[in-house]
């Protein structure tokens, strides 16, 4: 059994962790969603978004983009992140659900993925020599650090173990 979370905007995935107020909490057993609940939260007061986490044993978040300090947190704390996905949270859901990947599918575009495709932000920054390789929190052209950018990068290439791992547990 897992524990999932997804940041909620109307029926999609909040496009910005930041700035999101609800949590759908989902219960996974054997493939099919057995609980669902919606829990209002303050993306400003991390602590207590945490204590929701433990109290509902999340185990996985589900969300847009995310600023560096809330996505460092959670994972920090062990909570499995899935960062810059974007779609219908039923379709998403579902995919997540019966173990099939959603990334690269739901990845948001311009997140710096190679496997999108369509992908246009990936690989600005030092190859264009937009900012200094070296300088702290250098790399895209849009400002994303260097954990963020891992963040990015294990997203859209150990999302699809991880998910068959935890589906197979």
């Amino acid at each position: 059994m897992v524990c999932v979370a997804l940041t909620v905007w109307e029926d999609r995935i909040s496009p910005v962790f930041d700035v999101a107020h609800d949590l759908m909490i989902v219960t996974i057993d054997q493939g099919k969603i057995e609980d669902r609940r919606y829990v209002s939260f303050d993306p400003d007061r991390l602590t207590t978004l945490m204590m929701i986490f433990k109290d509902r044993n999340v185990e996985c978040l589900i969300c847009g983009a995310i600023s560096e300090t809330p996505a460092r947190l959670i994972m920090d704390s062990g909570i499995r992140l899935i960062p810059f996905i974007t779609g219908d949270l039923d379709q998403v859901l579902a995919y997540y659900a019966k173990g099939e990947p959603i990334v690269p599918g739901f990845l948001m575009p311009g997140c710096g993925c190679p496997r999108r495709g369509s992908c246009g932000r990936h690989g600005r920054g030092r190859d264009r020599g937009d900012t200094d390789p070296n300088e702290k929190g250098s790399g895209l052209k849009h400002g994303t650090s260097p954990s963020m950018r891992t963040a990015r990068r294990r997203t859209c290439r150990d999302t699809t173990e991880q998910d068959r791992k935890e589906r197979d547990r």
